[in-house]
């Protein structure tokens, strides 16, 4: 058979082809693989987006190491990940946290030898390769054939924490050994550990700071209220002993003022020929060494008058426990130590707490029908001890204001009948000095035998009334600011109307002035102009008149038909473009829902108007869809669009006030932050995904109200 001119020449043509082919196909698998493993790169760094979202929460230290090695396993495909973190340098308070350890065992102490010389080979803060060669020469970690390291330390704080992806030599046949890539990606990984870590510490730092800071505040703004308040006698000295400064009281019992007992030595002044030199020796030596001490010695008044002082020293430190000064509270118990000098010397310290806090301690015997009453509840009373002692019940029941009596008498019935143990009430009384009202909260508690009589009834008083006059004055300023903001509402409403009645009365001019037929192009223009400023200008009156309503006026729910609302507002909307434009509806459930009507309207418009406004231009296929799912403790409602979408940026501001992300855009900048205000009234959850020339979806919760 003869071969045709051309044979030897279609021979070669044919495995010309052939290479081709088989090059083609070498390009195609390198191909394949280079999209492999940018798709393995794009999984790397979702799952470290979804890692950081999960970690950047208020969670303890060790959920979010568990979260993080956990996150190792998965992100990097190993069978081992591994934290140490070391703050005390030393193997035993090392934490470790781990998965997939069960595999190998650690020896502590080797794994600290192995952690010194890693942190000597390797830099900090940046992902390491671990070549099982290297790793062969370590103690504890030649039980892997490959890894990569990533540690961070803080000198300050005193802490080294060290992050491992590893694969072990039982299972490296199962697993890729780590690769230059897992370095970069273990990199990006490690720093976004630490700087979390990092930030949850400093956070940790700044709440305690403030907590102390506000803790000391709270203390000196109490420690100023009893010293300049107290009747006790306040003095404060340095670290020397020297005063710098004392109280009214301490002026009212010693006669001396500040400028004259001001650096001289604390009770210098005071010491006299009776003066007790064993005690004075005392109070030295306690200053000395810096200790509390209390005792009643004996001083003088400026006019030379000796009285017994009941004289408590206390040395103050910083947190450093340095001596900053000294406070010596001294009260003048003249009276009381000359008739019941046994009876204070045992209950010094109890008198001082009461003094101190303000607190009213009285006490009755049943049987023996005596009365106690300390000092604070005589003052509390606005008398001298010689009026309460002439008889504490006449003088008890004339002081309780004349409304609250009976119910007071009819409460303390009922403790000394056994019918009640105890009772915490409040009344007002007189002050027998000053006739002026006071409130008292009180504490009435009775002591029985076993037999169940009441033997005794002991009680406090506190005079709360400042306390009580203060809620009242805030509750005053509450009514007061309710007021204000309902007589702001109604002059937001007035001059929202006083600004439309002129745009409306230009805008019916402007109709006029467009009939005319000899206008020019450009005064046509202009007037163009004028009139879509007017209808800013009005939309704007509007969104201020939404934003009012919804901060200021409560939630009235009611039903209604949100379908009907839709329609209704898509059809007063659609006609504002020149291009077509459709809505589509889904339902699910039933369309009658119960809410804030009015808000719902607002919220409605503003969606769907922004739909209309930024639909793709010169397209007569935009719609808007709309979708009701009616579920028995909630409703959804989704507004979809095909128009111009947002990018990233517009998305993280869209709610912004003002923010307006087009240039597309002729409104305020206010629809959308109304439209979060009132998701957030409605106590309601909004979600919104976008893509640029794709569209928008905003999806929005809200939770069902009871009709009742």
């Amino acid at each position: 058979m003869n071969q045709p001119e051309n044979y030897t020449q279609l021979l070669q043509d044919y495995s010309d082809l052939q290479l081709r082919v088989t090059k083609f196909s070498s390009v195609e698998q390198q191909l394949i693989n280079t999209r492999d493993l940018l798709d393995s790169e794009l999984l790397s760094y979702k799952k470290l987006i979804d890692y950081n979202s999960k970690v950047f929460k208020e969670i303890t230290d060790k959920a979010f190491f568990l979260e993080s090695t956990e996150a190792i396993v998965d992100i990097f495909e190993s069978d081992v990940s591994l934290i140490v973190f070391d703050e005390s340098s030393h193997p035993s308070n090392m934490v470790i946290y781990a998965e997939g350890m069960h595999v190998v065992e650690i020896d502590r102490i080797s794994l600290f030898g192995d952690l010194y010389q890693l942190s000597a080979d390797f830099p900090a803060s940046r992902g390491n390769l671990l070549s099982g060669e290297y790793m062969a020469d370590l103690a504890c970690m030649n039980k892997f054939s490959s890894g990569v390291l990533y540690y961070f330390s803080d000198a300050e704080m005193g802490y080294r924490c060290y992050l491992f992806s590893l694969v072990t030599k039982q299972n490296a046949p199962f697993y890729n050994n780590m690769k230059d890539r897992n370095e970069t990606v273990f990199t990006i990984f490690g720093q976004m550990v630490e700087s979390i870590f990092i930030s949850r510490k400093k956070s940790e730092q700044i709440k305690k700071q403030l907590t102390e800071i506000e803790k000391s505040h709270s203390e000196l703004r109490k420690l100023s209220l009893i010293a300049t308040k107290t009747k006790n006698s306040v003095i404060i000295a340095d670290t020397e002993g020297k005063v710098e400064w004392v109280n009214q009281a301490f002026t009212d019992v010693t006669n001396y003022t500040v400028e004259e007992i001001k650096d001289n030595k604390l009770g210098q002044l005071l010491e006299g020929a009776e003066t007790e030199k064993e005690k004075l020796h005392l109070l030295n030596d306690a200053m000395t060494h810096h200790r509390n001490i209390e005792t009643v010695i004996k001083n003088y008044r400026k006019n030379g008058e000796m009285f017994y002082n009941q004289v408590e020293i206390i040395p103050v430190f910083d947190t450093g426990n340095q001596l900053v000064n000294y406070i010596s509270i001294q009260k003048d118990i003249t009276n009381d130590f000359l008739h019941k000098n046994e009876i204070l010397r045992i209950n010094s310290r109890y008198e001082i707490i009461t003094q101190k806090s303000k607190i009213g301690i009285w006490e009755f015997d049943c049987v023996s029908g005596e009365h106690s009453w300390n000092d604070i509840i005589i003052n509390q009373y606005g008398a001298r001890r010689r009026d309460v002692e002439k008889d504490y019940t006449a003088f008890w029941e004339a002081a309780v204001y004349h409304e609250d009596l009976d119910n007071v008498l009819r409460i303390n019935a009922k403790i000394l009948s056994g019918e009640l143990d105890f009772a915490e009430l409040q009344y007002r009384i007189v002050r027998h000095d000053t006739k002026q009202i006071r409130t008292l909260e009180c504490l009435n508690i009775s002591e029985r035998d076993r037999s169940g009589r009441v033997l005794r009834l002991v009680g406090s008083s506190i005079d709360i009334t400042e306390a009580k006059d203060y809620q009242e004055t805030l509750l005053a300023k509450n009514n007061e600011l309710k007021k204000i903001n309902h007589e702001l509402d109604r002059f937001v409403y007035s001059i929202s109307h006083d600004l439309r009645s002129p745009l409306l009365s230009i805008q019916g001019l402007l109709a006029i002035i467009f009939d005319e037929e000899v206008l020019s192009e450009s005064i046509t223009n202009y007037l163009k102009l004028i009139d879509s400023s007017i209808l800013r200008l009005d939309d704007t009156i509007h969104e201020i008149l939404s934003y009012s309503r919804n901060s200021r006026l409560e939630v009235v729910s009611e039903k209604f038909d949100i379908v009907e609302m839709v329609m209704a507002t898509f059809e007063d909307i659609r006609y504002s473009i020149p291009d077509k434009m459709h809505l589509e509806i889904e339902l699910e459930g039933d369309t009658v829902i119960y809410s804030d009507k009015v808000r719902l309207s607002t919220l409605v418009k503003n969606i769907i108007g922004n739909s209309v406004k930024y639909k793709k231009l010169g397209t007569d296929d935009s719609y808007i869809k709309f979708g009701l799912v009616n579920k028995e403790e909630e409703i959804l409602l989704k507004f979809e669009d095909n128009g111009i979408g947002m990018s990233e940026k517009t998305l993280s501001k869209m709610f912004d006030m003002f923010y307006r992300g087009t240039s597309q855009s002729t409104g305020t900048g206010l629809g959308l932050y109304i439209c979060m205000e009132i998701i957030n009234k409605l106590g309601g959850k909004v979600e919104v995904k976008s893509e640029l020339k794709v569209g928008t979806v905003i999806s929005i919760i809200l939770h069902k109200t009871s009709e009742l």
